[in-house]
């Protein structure tokens, strides 16, 4: 007899990429996928800002899970950030191809393609060359993304270095007075 609940299973993670394929399932068959490109449809932006002073941040908000895991993926846009004016200006001109959204993933930044190295120039840069593949953002789209994380700038980890560092030396100093009460 057959195995009707795998192929049941089968069946279904059959529908969901063709469902979520953005080109005809027949097509999709016959363009075999390279190796080394990301799956899914890329696209590339372009964003700047004055100063790193001006715009601390991108206005990205990445999924905790997935950063986690060493991906960045998409959960939400800062309202009146560099990347909303963006997007805002992308639909204005009826490009909506280049608009960025939930789920996407970023896959290169200025060239970089690891993750602490994409983080870097992330915080580092002024102008930046992104290369994101589109992800699922349809109703429920973004539903395993999990809680959101704020772009860093880098600052907050420097605090929590220098506070550890203090700390460190604090109890350094503390053990070195009991010691000394000790010897009295």
């Amino acid at each position: 007899a057959p195995d009707r609940p795998a192929q049941a299973a089968d069946l279904a993670t059959l529908l969901l990429r063709v469902l979520k394929a953005d080109e005809p399932a027949d097509e999709a068959a016959e363009a075999p996928a390279e190796a080394d490109e990301p799956e899914g449809v890329s696209f590339e932006i372009e964003l700047q800002r004055q100063s790193k002073a001006a715009s601390p941040s991108w206005g990205f908000q990445w999924s905790e899970t997935r950063c986690n895991e060493g991906e960045f993926v998409l959960c939400g846009i800062v309202e009146d950030s560099v990347l909303e004016r963006w997007n805002l200006k992308r639909r204005a001109l009826g490009d909506d191809e280049s608009v960025v959204c939930v789920g996407d993933r970023l896959v290169e930044v200025n060239g970089e393609t690891g993750y602490k190295d994409m983080s870097k120039v992330l915080r580092a840069a002024d102008k930046v060359a992104l290369q994101f593949v589109r992800g699922a953002h349809g109703p429920g789209g973004a539903g395993g993304l999990g809680r959101g994380l704020a772009e860093s700038d880098g600052e907050e980890e420097r605090r929590e270095a220098a506070a550890a560092e203090r700390n460190a030396l604090r109890q350094s100093f503390c053990d070195a007075a009991a010691r000394c009460h000790g010897e009295l």
